[in-house]
């Protein structure tokens, strides 16, 4: 069944970790596996906004959508937002992309929604564990920040986002292409030249596919096991 936080829920939640200065993960039970990440190259503001993106797109679509049939789940990095989940026809799909692109701020839809019945829970437990383990691995490469890339897993497909350079991004990408349990990862970066956050121009990226050993430069990619 589906879950859906109000914007002033998750706004609170992030506050309270920007206050903090740690790192945050937060698990929701009926959501995807999502670690996401306080200490990055965006600004609070901009964070801000994208957690606020995130709730609004959820609740929008769980007001729309049969929760029993469905399952939407949306992270938003730079105002560009990957949905994740499943849903039960095309027509919903469709739906959902719309939902998103009508919410304010919103600059770029990625919708990775499975026509299929929703995830069950072992299979959620699951990707709880893949996100874990690939936070980890993340950490402990040399040459990743780790700490500005947001992981999500959705039946073992893991959807990596952040702001990176080519480099930073296809050793992100090796890196949980090798954990256990990972059918593919996707990343749904934004590419920058250097490590200073800046404001980023979502029309010059694309959706590209690739393997582990042939990775692309931009855009969302695609990185198959072998």
């Amino acid at each position: 069944m589906s879950m859906f936080l109000k914007p002033t829920i998750i706004s609170a939640l992030l506050a309270t970790s920007l206050l903090s200065g740690c790192v945050t993960s937060l698990v929701l039970g009926g959501a995807a596996a999502t670690g996401v990440v306080v200490s990055d190259r965006r600004s609070g503001g901009q964070q801000l906004t994208d957690t606020t993106i995130s709730a609004t797109v959820e609740n929008r679509a769980g007001g729309q959508l049969t929760a029993d049939s469905s399952r939407v789940n949306a992270t938003t990095f730079n105002q560009r937002v990957l949905i994740t989940g499943e849903v039960a026809t095309a027509a919903d799909k469709d739906k959902v992309t719309q939902i998103a692109r009508g919410v304010k701020d919103v600059k770029d839809v990625v919708n990775e929604l499975m026509i299929s019945k929703p995830a069950d829970f072992s299979t959620r437990t699951r990707d709880s564990w893949i996100t874990s383990k690939v936070r980890s691995e993340l950490v402990i490469t040399k040459g990743i920040p780790s700490r500005t890339i947001s992981i999500t897993t959705s039946q073992g497909v893991v959807y990596l986002m952040g702001q990176v350079t080519n480099t930073e991004g296809n050793l992100a990408a090796n890196a949980a292409a090798g954990i256990d349990g990972v059918v593919r990862v996707v990343k749904v970066f934004d590419y920058i030249t250097d490590t200073a956050p800046k404001a980023v121009n979502h029309s010059n990226t694309s959706a590209t596919t690739s393997t582990p050993s042939n990775t692309s430069s931009s855009g969302v990619v695609t990185t198959p096991l072998q």
